[in-house]
């Protein structure tokens, strides 16, 4: 019920703010309204799509907004929701405008927003209207999946209004919307309840806690690791220590957290775990912070139902997909790491079980369809070798255990050998197990440790250290 009377009091909302509209002459670049898809694949979202120099403007402000270094920060910062203060007038794109807007039928509306863009009244017909309006949606839309650990917001509310013959299009902050003789006004705020002043939780402090959480995650990757093992140890991690929301799977609520980074970044089950878009939203962020190409993705399964998972793009320069929930809880967690379109899982083409739509979550605006092309064959697997246990710096007498790790290898004992390794350290040709004690000050050595399948010549893996 609180669902629905959310969706209807920002319905009402835009029908309150629908102000007297001035004829003109639409700009020749308009046509319909819509916003339309540029024809090459890009790494964004916002870059898929062509837009004008004052949405791309509104992108990075949101990105300011967003990054909690104390400068412009509109989607955290309380002084930008006051709507006491006093009224701020711009006519710069990006910047911060606080005021009220009266309406023909002598209802107002206070508030505080980012202003978008301005257009001469003469110029402002429907189709120029609608066409700002689709920049605005667009924008959140790709927004939302190049952002995913924006967290915190939900929603767009547009405040328009005429002033000194130019019409103004803002991203409203927050509203506060009342009418003539009605007891209680209509409140909208871009950030979610629970992250009000009131809420639950303080946004500072969760976005600290998201990144700590990554940092956790990280130290789990062996040093050494190549992009695969990367990958691989991130997607095991999700799988590890999360379960599918069960109030979502039974059909009982459909938490908005479960969507969130942070939810399967915490490691959650039962009620309080991530959906798929909460798994794939994770994945994301965790390949942001490894600097490896990643991208949303969302689309429909082949029974209908609505489903994200994430495309990464390895160092041959082709794209592969992974579905971090798919891989969730099940015997085989790499059934879904790295496949291409054409691979066959339980029988099934991937491309025929993860049917792409990237829908434009706000309406008006053409689904971004245009996005990286994923590979038709799955990533080459090969056994790899990675290390834990290596120290950043080795000094004279500290004690050395670096412990390999081999991922897709085969059953067979695998033989280890490496080029010099420093005074004071052995490896054990068995179990591939650094150990000793440094003896002397060293300059940094570049050890190359292979393992070797004895049976096999070709299943064999390298790994590169770094030590100093």
């Amino acid at each position: 019920m609180k669902r629905r009377t959310t969706r209807l009091l920002l319905a009402l909302l835009a029908l309150y703010m629908s102000l007297t509209l001035l004829p003109g002459v639409a700009w020749a670049s308009v046509d319909d309204g819509q916003v339309d898809l540029k024809p090459a694949s890009e790494l964004k979202w916002i870059d898929r799509v062509e837009l004008p120099d004052y949405a791309l403007t509104l992108y990075k402000t949101l990105e300011e907004a967003a990054d909690g270094d104390g400068y412009k920060d509109y989607l955290i910062e309380d002084e930008y929701y006051d709507l006491e203060g006093d009224n701020i007038r711009t006519d710069m794109p990006g910047e911060f405008m606080r005021g009220t807007v009266t309406s023909s039928d002598g209802s107002t509306t206070r508030y505080t927003a980012i202003l978008v863009t301005t257009t001469e009244t003469k110029e402002t017909d429907q189709n120029t209207k609608d066409y700002i309006a689709n920049c605005i949606r667009t924008v959140m839309s790709a927004f939302w999946r190049d952002h995913s650990e924006v967290f915190w917001i939900n929603g767009v509310y547009r405040i328009e209004f005429n002033r000194n013959g130019r019409r103004y299009y803002c991203l409203a902050l927050c509203a506060n919307h009342s009418k003539p003789d009605v007891g209680n006004a209509s409140y909208y705020e871009i950030r979610r309840e629970d992250f009000r002043p009131d809420g639950k939780w303080d946004i500072r402090s969760a976005m600290a806690q998201q990144d700590a959480d990554i940092e956790t995650i990280l130290r789990t990757i062996p040093t050494g690791a190549d992009r695969l093992t990367q990958i691989y140890y991130i997607n095991d991690w999700l799988a590890e220590n999360n379960g599918y929301n069960t109030d979502i799977s039974s059909g009982t609520s459909d938490p908005w957290y479960a969507t969130k980074s942070i939810t399967a970044l915490e490691g959650r089950k039962g009620v309080e775990g991530p959906d798929c878009g909460g798994y794939a939203s994770a994945f994301k962020a965790l390949c942001d912070a490894l600097d490896i190409p990643c991208v949303n993705v969302h689309g429909i399964e082949a029974s209908g139902g609505s489903h994200r998972w994430n495309y990464v793009q390895m160092e041959d320069g082709n794209w592969y997909a992974v579905d971090p929930n798919y891989n969730d809880n099940r015997k085989d967690r790499t059934r879904y790491l790295l496949v291409g379109a054409q691979t066959v899982v339980n029988g099934v083409k991937f491309v025929d079980n993860h049917i792409e739509t990237n829908p434009a979550y706000y309406g008006g605006v053409e689904s971004f369809m245009n996005g990286p092309v994923l590979n038709d064959e799955a990533y080459p697997r090969s056994v790899h070798l990675a290390y834990r246990g290596v120290s950043e710096t080795l000094t004279p007498g500290d004690p050395v255990a670096m412990t390999p790790v081999l991922i897709f290898a085969s059953d067979a004992d695998y033989t280890y050998s490496s080029t010099p390794l420093p005074e004071g350290l052995t490896l054990n040709p068995d179990t591939g197990e650094i150990t000793g004690t440094v003896t002397d000050d060293m300059d940094i050595l570049t050890v190359i440790v292979t393992a070797a399948n004895p049976n096999d010549p070709a299943d064999t893996a390298c790994c590169i250290l770094q030590l100093e």
